[in-house]
């Protein structure tokens, strides 16, 4: 299967999207990462994940999502 589009000016037909189980920062790595350090709202990330996925399912692109 192909995802994506043939090119630039036409339709987006397929998207592989993860869903944000995993985003919590839980490792400084950089220094931008301290002012979100433990403040991460899971369920508001879940929410808007859902949120576009079905905008994109609404103009005709289907999500595929990874098996974790």
């Amino acid at each position: 299967m192909e995802f994506g589009a043939d090119n630039l000016f036409q339709p987006l037909r397929d998207v592989l999207v993860a869903k944000p189980l995993y985003f919590d920062i839980v490792t400084l790595e950089t220094p931008w990462q301290r002012a979100w350090f433990g403040k991460t709202n899971r369920q508001l990330a879940i929410r808007q994940h859902e949120a576009m996925c079905a905008a994109l399912e609404a103009e005709g692109v289907r999500c595929h999502f990874p098996r974790l």
